[in-house]
């Protein structure tokens, strides 16, 4: 029976981008940057300690029987920041073909470093709540910008995608008081601009699915353990 091992890790991922992201100019740090990352020399030093590895805790085995590692190693950590707005785009220098030499990548450098402090070296966020690292949103300022399509936890930025289904639902969330309970068709049609009747079950739980990801993006980005939003009989509530 043979032990197989992850061939990259999400920490192997992020610590090659924070170690080009970190030398950007400061005046520089807080707009969007965009650089091709070039993971062959990366990936082929990642080959040979995981050959390695896998030999030592399969005795007796090849290192030709080790799992190579795919591209969609790479692309499944990148998806995920981007889902979570560290990471603005993914791309390519050789059009729709994603490889490890032509690998492009848009972020905003003190978003990531903020980001990759906060989780990987254990560092609080500015402004974060006194004597922990982690934030309540109860004792945190919480604000909106529209013209940002960002949520502020004191002075933690939180990146929407800019007029697509999350910004469009904090848009809408914001203008209603702290505790208001919205009906879903309400917000699905404030939205939408649709004034025509209530939507369906799928539009139902694509905005259900809509409040999850910017609770998820809210606790990834502003290191919180609370929903900023929740669901309760086909309604949302802004808790904060």
């Amino acid at each position: 029976m043979t032990t197989n091992i992850p061939f990259i890790t999400e920490r192997d991922f992020v610590d090659e981008i924070f170690e080009e992201v970190k030398n950007v100019a400061k005046e520089n740090q807080s707009k969007p940057y965009t650089k091709a990352f070039n993971f062959k020399k990366a990936h082929q030093l990642w080959i040979v300690e995981h050959n390695l590895l896998y030999q030592q805790l399969n005795p007796g085995m090849s290192d030709s029987h080790a799992p190579y590692p795919l591209m969609s190693d790479y692309l499944n950590f990148a998806e995920k920041f981007k889902r979570i707005g560290i990471i603005k785009r993914i791309g390519s220098t050789a059009g729709d073909l994603i490889d490890i030499d032509n690998f492009i990548v848009e972020l905003v450098p003190q978003d990531f470093i903020d980001y990759y402090s906060r989780r990987y070296l254990g560092q609080p966020m500015p402004n974060a709540v006194s004597g922990t690292s982690m934030i309540s949103l109860a004792d945190a300022s919480v604000g909106f910008d529209n013209a940002l399509a960002s949520i502020f936890i004191n002075k933690i930025k939180c990146s929407l995608p800019a007029f697509l289904n999350e910004h469009l639902f904090c848009r809408v969330m914001f203008a209603h008081r702290v505790g208001e309970s919205v009906d879903w068709s309400v917000v699905h049609n404030e939205m939408t601009g649709k004034t025509d009747g209530v939507g369906g079950e799928s539009d139902m739980r694509a905005l259900r699915d809509t409040m999850y990801h910017v609770n998820t993006r809210i606790k990834e980005m502003a290191h919180t353990g609370d929903d900023l939003f929740s669901w309760k009989n086909k309604a949302i509530k802004r808790n904060f």
